[in-house]
């Protein structure tokens, strides 16, 4: 196993907030995974006995709380909902009961009066935190000429008025931006296994700038986040998701930061190049086109301006399919974008270049849309995954969560179509990029666990004959638990 890394940072929110579709299976204050009501634990209990909970100190289900006020809001511990009365609940649980069980305001809305409520109760400073709310910056005056965010906040603070009314007054219309504007640029999405589970506002990592060529990474377990070092640069972390184009990334972050990208990626004219590249076609030349003068960087050979064009048409075919993706709300759009991708693949392993960022996101898309759709033989035999994983190993370093999580899909799927070995050796990979910084989380006491299970049945199906084995393996494809389509 990899040495454990340097932590920066290991502090909880100055305020946060759960994801609607959360509400009854995360704490309201903590976002610690239990259950609720008639729901059924958060553990398969086929795979998962209690001698297994026992003796892998595997954290139990909890059964979360709900408020006797409010009924809306749900809790894992008195601890929590003592804590959470007394930042913010107090208040909010007023206006909640009011509005009845069948309407819960927007997240973003909760959020912004959680932080207001904090703010004014003179909780400007966390305990071991360095930085105050004071010391976060609103952007206010580039908000007021952005009539998108303009647009967004007045739609939040209508929201508001009408939650609050008679029950908690508002600040004045010139604080209320204010810190609207500090909710936006420093709130981070809290996102555990893959999932994002809610957002919050933390003092001290937001003050940590950006980078394409991110040296910090964060991880979050419930709402408790943890930052640790990549490498010995100067600590950056990715405010976006840096598998896009760098136009299309300092275009995303003027519009929601605010402003110019000048990271070492975004100003080294080799890497630009390279994450545009498309693919040399001369035999056992791995260099990459350059777009501006047609020409290899290694071997100097000009490519044809037919296939050039070719190349231009299939990149702006990927282009919008990825912008496509995020519109996903139904199944039939994820199986029309995978016969779309399926029909693109051959095209697309033509075109790019090895370390094209926009080939990872496609090959990102392929996989989520495979999943989505059940085609996990396909996906498997087309060898995506490790196309993918090589090119995250080289974007992001290793260990990374992100790699973890792809080497995690890629096992699930190699055990459910009976790959045993295969699936052994990748589950093993994927502690290997998680336990540096994250040993001690439910997911990976569970993958553990996991990982040892399929030792013995490996052990097991050694020593029976090949008809009982395909039997076996048969079964396992019925009973296994669903893959994430997340």
């Amino acid at each position: 196993m990899t040495d454990r890394m340097e932590e920066i940072f290991d502090c909880y929110p100055y305020a946060s907030v759960v994801e609607t579709e959360h509400r009854e299976s995360r704490c309201d204050f903590c976002l610690k995974l239990g259950f609720s009501g008639d729901q059924s634990p958060s553990f398969d209990e086929t795979l998962y006995s209690a001698k297994d909970l026992d003796d892998k100190n595997l954290p139990r289900p909890t059964k979360l709380q709900k408020c006797s006020g409010c009924k809306l809001t749900f809790y894992c511990s008195k601890k929590c909902q003592k804590d959470s009365w007394k930042a913010y609940h107090k208040i909010e649980c007023r206006c909640l009961s009011r509005s009845g069980e069948n309407y819960i305001p927007r997240p973003e809305a909760r959020l912004l009066l959680r932080i207001i409520i904090r703010s004014r109760n003179n909780a400007d400073l966390q305990p071991n935190s360095i930085r105050t709310f004071n010391d976060l910056i609103s952007h206010k005056e580039n908000i007021e000429k952005d009539m998108k965010r303009m647009d967004e906040f007045k739609l939040i603070i209508d929201t508001l008025k009408v939650f609050t009314d008679s029950i908690y007054e508002l600040p004045t219309p010139e604080e209320l931006l204010t810190t609207f504007g500090k909710m936006v640029i420093n709130t981070f999405s809290i996102i555990e296994d893959d999932i994002t589970l809610g957002s919050g506002l933390y003092l001290d990592p937001s003050g940590m700038d950006h980078s394409c060529k991110p040296s910090a990474l964060c991880s979050f377990a419930g709402a408790r986040l943890r930052v640790f070092k990549l490498d010995e640069r100067p600590s950056t972390i990715s405010y976006i998701d840096i598998l896009q184009y760098s136009t299309e990334r300092i275009e995303q972050l003027e519009k929601a930061y605010y402003f110019n990208c000048q990271c070492e990626l975004c100003s080294d004219e080799q890497l630009l190049n390279s994450e545009r590249g498309f693919k040399c076609r001369s035999s056992d030349c791995d260099g990459y086109i350059e777009r501006k003068n047609k020409e290899c960087s290694k071997c100097d050979s000009q490519m044809d301006n037919n296939v050039f064009q070719e190349s231009l048409t299939i990149d702006e075919k990927v282009g919008k399919l990825i912008c496509e993706k995020y519109e996903i709300n139904r199944e039939d759009d994820c199986s029309r974008i995978y016969e779309i991708c399926a029909n693109l693949l051959n095209s697309v392993r033509k075109t790019y270049y090895k370390l094209n960022r926009r080939l990872a996101a496609f090959h990102r898309l392929y996989i989520d849309v495979s999943i989505g759709c059940g085609k996990f033989e396909e996906l498997y035999k087309s060898n995506i995954f490790k196309e993918f994983i090589d090119s995250l190993r080289l974007f992001y370093g290793s260990p990374h969560s992100t790699i973890g999580m792809i080497l995690y899909k890629q096992a699930k799927i190699e055990e459910y179509l009976g790959e045993l070995n295969k699936a052994r050796e990748h589950y093993y990979e994927t502690l290997d990029e998680f336990i540096p910084y994250n040993n001690h989380s439910k997911f990976i006491l569970e993958l553990m666990l996991k990982t040892s299970n399929l030792e013995i049945e490996i052990e097991r199906l050694g020593n029976i004959d090949s008809w009982t084995k395909r039997v076996f393996l048969v079964q396992t494809k019925r009973t296994n638990r669903k893959i994430d389509k997340s």
